[in-house]
């Protein structure tokens, strides 16, 4: 048996050398500040009242036990397939967290990893032992700081250093292990023998105080109550939780939820807690039992008399962990995770029980389990046009449309039309389904050894036969395969959560997958790359507005309009070897998706993923990724220290990775300064240069020579100096390494008292129908400009304190120089706290090289409108020197998403920018609207400008919104295609008008 050991206080106190490692692989993960994939495990550290839940999704987050707040989030080294996914968890009396992981592909030899971090700091999990087998649970003896651990058919003891004590083996599996507040240890295992052990502290060896045989039940859990007089067990496939008298082993009763619980389900997940204040007890049990359609948690005072059923989650209860008030906090597979208060369980029967959950499902995530049987999953016969029926948060049924080509999301009914799944065909059956031992045409099916493909348990979950050829594909928990007629297993790939639902189309060599994470995947079906993974995409669950992302294997992503570049980013692993070449590896770093916009951004490459077959194989493979970040430079600054003034001095500590800091302890008034400690691990990538942001806006930039800079135990410290204003200070740091490559650090928000200052609206409003050259006549770009700006200027928000008669510009008035003369104006006059709106309408054009051109009044010709009209890198310039907080560019002409807003993007104090283009690169753009007086842009834009919506508050996301929303229903989907995205930064509120209640 393999076992890795590294010493605690080395674990704790010492930082990584990041400098000697010599591997590195990176994958990209889902992370919607809620776990994406069933929650296993969770565990409590009351005295700080920290909650630690730990998934599939390969990560541990940390949560406010009152509040349910997310805190923080520790992402463990992942790899391809199931690697890192997060098995077990307990917390230590002193706050650090034990985790037991699947290995990365370095731990080859083993099945889980065991790896150590810290609630005080989320510090990075170290990996500090392993074992050959999958760890199902794990648990700290608090008395005399043991550590045991269940994996497969063993039970192994361990010191506080994670060296082996002892092992112990049975002829059956272990599913359970935990011990009691006075240092006994329960386990459970599957042949119906639950122990209550005592441990010698100096060899590990076991003695057995109690001994209880289920009988034809298997048991799960079992947890003994505070008395410690009594033990209940919860049973696999039972509704009914038998509790024995201790040390005897006698039962004593049988709590049964039959008359609780509608229809089949188990209450296989048993916990007690002490309720003091009220001198008793609570008995808790969960797992697939239901009540209608809502999972429950049954609860029974005292263990025993009846049982009150709460509806809880929408999945089966994976984990319960009784509290010192009486209360229990409970997690679910879809995922979830709350908290019972006590006085749910002190109710009547007849009295329905109030449940305060701190925290309830993931609220980003739509639901897929019902895609089969609400019309499903359904693809064009190309695969780049999906339509998809799905859950919301609310419960609603939602029907979508994406559109790979065009990277567009719609709400959308009935599928394109060509291809969804089925079942069976002629010559070539499935069955088996419901008693999980499927066979294709009576075969059982089997990899090239001999052995089932599948885990001990996978349910499969769907599948799709060939149109023309005897294949199947199957999806399952954790796993796709292509099967043939004869069962034998073509290929086989792990997945991240169930497969709900495939789609094989097999003349583009393709397939689709609806998985449990909220995501739809594209899979290769070619003999270079079969079942390999090269497309991605997640949509928001609580969005009306559309907010998604797409990514491929390699790290490229696209995102909407509306958001999305943050709900994923890059676990990247460091690997480093031990003196005798063993490879130790670390979670050594999480980039956001939205720090990587130089990168990793290409839409263009996304969209046209499907139709380049010949890159699946590279953009699929294991390594993409990693090669691509092969030079990445990581420097891993974070916050130490912020002092008020210029210089160090009284300064709060601000490294805690979970509690905000409490910045009222220091006086901020006394000077417009401050400084911040930045400090980096030892190894890491120097700071060659710093971007310096307030609010979103560029606030200062820096050079190495500018910093003071010093060298410290473990690491380097960067002092770096911050300009304060009125009102609140919103810091985010940029730190570049030497290569060019950059890190985000986001500081606390400081807010200094101000005098309310009024802020400016700022319109500027071009439109050109009647140009000097003959042949580029339009009939309504004049009159749209000025119906634009005076919409504004009559109904502005109430947020501005003066709104500035519109510039407006129509026909010979705006030429190239005097368009640019007035954009010039308004960034002279414009502060960082006003709003500034631009509409271009007229002629726009794309040249040969890609590059748009927007054609001022003075344009003689086509034939010179690139050299006389306003180019797009003079017109990014011109708008790049507007230093305002918000900022809103519409550009109404042909072809007008040619104009590169990346570009605008790209500078630093333009971060809060809006971007609203009429019609895709290579779309026209409708001069007038039959009915109207109005081109098609302008017609939507007044509809809510001018109040003929029901929107009241009109805002720069909410009337982006609405044109993406109305534009298909006045001209027909597909007619023209208009583009809404803001620039690289977090969204912010950019109100433009309000509209009084009618």
């Amino acid at each position: 048996m393999i076992r890795f050991v590294l010493f605690l206080f080395a674990i704790c106190c010492a930082l990584p050398d990041w400098g000697a490692a010599q591997e590195r692989h990176s994958i990209f993960k889902l992370d919607l500040s809620h776990h994406a994939s069933s929650i296993t495990r969770l565990a409590v550290f009351e005295e700080n009242e920290i909650v630690v839940t730990v998934g599939l999704d390969r990560a541990a987050r940390y949560w406010d036990l009152e509040s349910g707040e997310l805190l923080a989030t520790s992402h463990l080294p992942a790899d391809s397939g199931r690697a890192g996914e997060i098995t077990a968890v307990d917390v230590t009396p002193s706050g650090f967290v034990l985790m037991a992981a699947k290995p990365t592909e370095f731990f080859s030899n083993a099945a889980s990893s065991f790896f150590i971090s810290n609630t005080s700091t989320v510090s990075i999990p170290y990996v500090t032992g392993g074992t050959d087998l999958t760890v199902t649970d794990i648990a700290f003896d608090p008395v005399n700081r043991l550590i045991a651990a269940v994996a497969g058919d063993e039970l192994i003891i361990y010191d506080a250093v994670f060296s082996v004590l002892s092992v112990q083996r049975r002829e059956a599996l272990y599913s359970w292990a935990d011990f009691t507040a006075d240092g006994r240890l329960v386990t459970v295992s599957e042949d119906g023998l639950v122990e209550l052990l005592s441990i010698d502290p100096a060899s590990g060896d076991t003695t057995a105080i109690a001994q209880i045989r289920t009988g034809d039940q298997v048991p799960f859990s079992a947890a003994v109550n505070p008395a410690g007089d009594e033990i209940a067990i919860g049973f696999k496939e039972s509704s009914t939780v038998e509790v024995f008298a201790l040390p005897s082993g006698k039962r004593v009763r049988r709590l049964t939820g039959n008359n609780l619980v509608a229809g089949a389900g188990s209450l296989n997940i048993v916990s007690w807690a002490q309720n003091t204040a009220a001198g008793e007890s609570v008995l808790y049990a969960g797992g697939t039992a239901k009540l209608g359609d809502q999972n429950v948690v049954v609860a029974w005072k005292n263990g025993a008399g009846a049982g009150f059923a709460l509806p809880v989650a929408t999945d089966s209860i994976t984990h319960l962990h009784g509290l010192s008030d009486g209360g229990v906090l409970f997690a679910s597979s879809f995922p979830s995770w709350g908290r019972l208060l006590p006085s749910d369980v002190s109710h009547t029967q007849s009295r329905a029980p109030v449940v305060t959950l701190a925290y309830r499902a993931d609220a980003r995530k739509l639901d897929f389990r019902k895609i089969g049987q609400d019309g499903g999953l359904s693809t064009s016969g190309d695969g780049k046009i999906v339509t998809f029926v799905a859950t919301d948060v609310a419960g609603h049924t939602q029907h979508y449309r994406f559109d790979v080509g065009r990277m567009m999301l719609t709400n959308a009914s009935g599928g394109p039309g060509a291809r969804g799944p089925r079942d069976s065909r002629d010559g070539l059956r499935l069955a088996g389904f419901t008693d999980r031992q499927i066979t294709v045409n009576g075969n059982p099916i089997l990899d090239r050894d001999g052995f089932m493909p599948f885990g001990h348990g996978e349910r499969k979950l769907s599948v799709d036969v060939s149109d023309t050829r005897d294949v199947a594909l199957i999806g399952a928990d954790f796993s796709l395969s292509l099967v043939d007629a004869s069962g034998h297993v073509l290929a086989h790939r792990p997945i991240p959560a169930g497969a709900f639902s495939v789609i094989m189309l097999e003349e583009q060599e393709l397939a689709v997958a609806a998985l449990g994470d909220g995501t739809l995947r594209w899979y290769s079906l070619r003999a270079d790359s079969p079942l390999v993974e090269i497309l991605s995409l997640f949509v928001e669950g609580t969005s009306q507005t559309g907010v998604w992302a797409a990514w491929r294997p390699d790290g490229a992503f696209a995102h909407s309009a509306l958001g999305g570049a943050d709900l994923g980013g890059y676990a990247i692993n460091r690997v480093r070897y031990t003196t005798t070449g063993e490879p130790v590896d670390f979670a050594s770093g999480w980039i956001p998706m939205e720090a990587m916009y130089d990168q990793f951004y290409r839409q263009t490459e996304v969209a046209r993923t499907l139709d380049t077959p010949e890159i699946w194989a590279r953009v699929g493979s294991d390594h993409a990724l990693s090669n691509e970040l092969a030079s990445y430079e990581w420097i891993g600054a974070r916050p130490a220290q912020i002092c008020p003034g210029a210089s160090e001095g009284n300064c709060l500590d601000i490294s805690s990775g979970l509690r905000p800091t409490d910045l009222s302890a220091v006086d901020w008034t006394t000077s417009d300064a401050a400084t911040v400690v930045l400090f980096a691990p030892a190894g890491a990538a120097p700071i060659a240069r710093l971007g310096l942001y307030r609010n979103g806006r560029i606030a200062g930039s820096f050079v190495a020579a500018d910093l003071d800079i010093r060298s410290v135990d473990n690491g380097t410290e960067y002092l770096v100096p911050l300009e304060l204003v009125g009102g609140e200070n919103a810091f985010e740091l940029r730190a570049f390494s030497p290569g060019d490559h950059y890190e985000t650090v986001r500081l606390p928000i400081l807010t200094l008292p101000i005098e309310l200052t009024n802020q400016t609206l700022h319109i500027l409003s071009v439109g050109i129908a009647e140009y000097a050259a003959d042949g580029l006549m339009l009939l309504a770009a004049d009159n749209d400009a000025r119906e634009v700006g005076e919409a504004i200027y009559g109904k502005p928000s109430f947020d501005y304190g003066e709104v500035r008669q519109p510039r407006t510009l129509v026909n010979e008035e705006a030429t190239k120089q005097r368009i640019l003369r007035e954009i010039g104006d308004i960034a002279a006059e414009a502060d960082g706290n006003d709003g500034v709106i631009i509409y271009l309408s007229g002629h726009g054009e794309i040249a040969s090289d890609g590059s748009y051109t927007f054609a001022s009044y003075d344009v003689t010709s086509f034939e010179t409108l690139f050299d006389q009209g306003l180019g797009g890198d003079e017109l990014t310039n011109a708008i790049a020197s507007i230093k305002s907080q918000n900022l809103m560019l519409i550009i109404d002409t042909c072809y007008a998403d040619g104009f590169d807003t990346d570009r605008i993007g790209n500078f630093a104090h333009t971060l809060q920018s809006y971007f609203l283009m009429a019609s895709e690169e290579d779309e026209q753009a409708q001069d007038l609207v039959d009915g109207s007086d109005n081109g098609a842009l302008a017609h939507v834009l007044l509809e809510a400008l001018q109040g003929r919506t029901d929107l009241r508050t009109v805002d720069a996301l909410t009337l982006g919104s609405h044109v993406l929303r109305q534009m298909p229903d006045l001209l027909g989907e597909g007619a023209q295609t208009p583009t809404f995205r803001n620039g690289d930064g977090p969204l912010r509120v950019f109100p433009i008008v309000e509209h009084e209640e009618t």
